[in-house]
Order: C-alpha cells, then sequence, then structure tokens
C-alpha cells in the first residue's frame, strides 16, 4: 500500500521536477518535447497491452468499450470546460492554439493538471495491485511526461502572473494528490472483482488516451519536430519489450 502512494508521489513530483528546471534552467523546448515523445510512446504501449488486453480478458469488449468512451468523453468534455476558464495555458503551445484566448487561470491550470494526473496515478495503484509489470511501466511513463508538463506549466501559471513559490507549493500539492490518487486506487481496488477492475482500467485508459492525443503527442510534435516520431516509436517498443521479459 505504501508503494503504491510512494509511485504516485513520485511521478507526481516529476511535475515539480520539471517546474525547477523551467524555472531555473530554461532547458529548450526539442528536449522537453523528446521527453514527451518517449513518455507518449511508453504510455500508449502500456495502454495497449496492458490496460486493455488485460482489461478485456475480464470483462470482454462491452465492458472495456463502455469504459474506455467513458473515459475518453469525460476527460474531453472537462477538458473543454477548464479552457473556457483560462486552463488551456497549462500546456506551452495549448494556449496558443486554444480557440479560448481569455487570461491564464492558475486554478483551472491546476485542475487541468490533475485531470491528466489522476487517472495516471490511480493506474498505477492498480498495476502494483495486480503484480504485473503495469504500475512500473506507468510509473515509467507518467514520471517521463511529468517532466515537460511541469515545464509547460510554469509557461502557464507565469501567464497568470504567479510567483515562483506559489508555482512550487501548488505542484508539490498536486504530487501529493497523485500519490494520494494511487494509494486509493491500489486501496479500494484491493477486494474488487475482475469484471470492477477491467472497467476501472478502461475508463482511466480512454481519459489517458485522450489526453496523449489532446496534449502530449501535439506539444512534442511542435516543439520537437518531426523526428521526435521517432522516439515515441522507441517508447513504445521499449515498453512493450520490458512488459514481456518481465
Amino acid at each position: 500500500m505504501i508503494q503504491s502512494f510512494l509511485f504516485g508521489l513520485i511521478a507526481g513530483l516529476a511535475l515539480l521536477l520539471g517546474a525547477g528546471f523551467g524555472l531555473f534552467f530554461r532547458p529548450s523546448q526539442k528536449v522537453s518535447a523528446m521527453i514527451m515523445a518517449f513518455g507518449s510512446g511508453v504510455l500508449i504501449s502500456a495502454l495497449t497491452f496492458d490496460l486493455i488486453e488485460e482489461a478485456y480478458k475480464v470483462g470482454g469488449i462491452v465492458s472495456i468499450s463502455s469504459g474506455f468512451i467513458v473515459g475518453a468523453l469525460s476527460f474531453v468534455i472537462v477538458d473543454w470546460l477548464l479552457e473556457r476558464r483560462g486552463g488551456h495555458y497549462r500546456k506551452y503551445l495549448k494556449g496558443e492554439r486554444s480557440r479560448f484566448k481569455g487570461e491564464a487561470s492558475s486554478l483551472a491550470i491546476a485542475f487541468g493538471a490533475l485531470l491528466d494526473g489522476i487517472p495516471e496515478s490511480v493506474m498505477i495503484g492498480v498495476g502494483i495491485l495486480s503484480g504485473t509489470s503495469t504500475g512500473i511501466l506507468m510509473f515509467a511513463a507518467v514520471f517521463l511526461s511529468n517532466i515537460p508538463e511541469g515545464i509547460s506549466g510554469v509557461y502557464g501559471i507565469s501567464k497568470a502572473k504567479k510567483s515562483r513559490h506559489f508555482i512550487i507549493i501548488l505542484w508539490i500539492f498536486i504530487a501529493l494528490v497523485c500519490g494520494l490518487a494511487s494509494l486509493l486506487g491500489y486501496r479500494f481496488l484491493a477486494g474488487a472483482s475482475g469484471e470492477v477492475l477491467a472497467i476501472v482500467s478502461s475508463i482511466a485508459a480512454g481519459s489517458i488516451l485522450a489526453m496523449i492525443t489532446d496534449t502530449m503527442i501535439p506539444e512534442a510534435y511542435e516543439n520537437g519536430g518531426v523526428f521526435v516520431a521517432l522516439l515515441t516509436v522507441f517508447g513504445f517498443l521499449s515498453a512493450f519489450i520490458i512488459s514481456k521479459i518481465a
């Protein structure tokens, strides 16, 4: 149980690590894009070969299809609502692409980061609960993807005219929530049936895939160019190999 909290917390603290880099070192957008592309590939692999495949074996096509659609719709609707309230600046380029041109809101940006992080963290806990490689793969993918997200978040919250101390405290709070989400995923699903776990996994998978296509891959491509596609492929292949060896 403690392990699930620590894994979720450390993955969430990658946001703080990214924010620190963004605040004090100003890493290039291309480096951030490379990390994000690799993390996208790992996440897609974990969704495909661990979450959805395992959920299908237990819950069947109807259950996972319903959960997958519910997860994706939930993310898209909440993300759209947050964009209308200034949350589109949680990603560096998403704020420029969005048709909503209002001022950045630190509260909406924080909720947007939680919208990204909570489903991922829950699946870290569920993966650890299952005793498979899923938890480790999700942890690695979330950690990698959170670093550039933290860097992007610095830009967004800076647009909301917040201080460095505020940004650091905010990311620490989000990391703690992610750790708690991982712990709750482990704790409350420990005695759940295989079908319930399948539905939860498919809902989280739909939400995560929607997040990847909405933010991570477009951001990586726009910052890093066409060659980041290779890193996405390498991330996918690496995660697939690790899952099969494990």
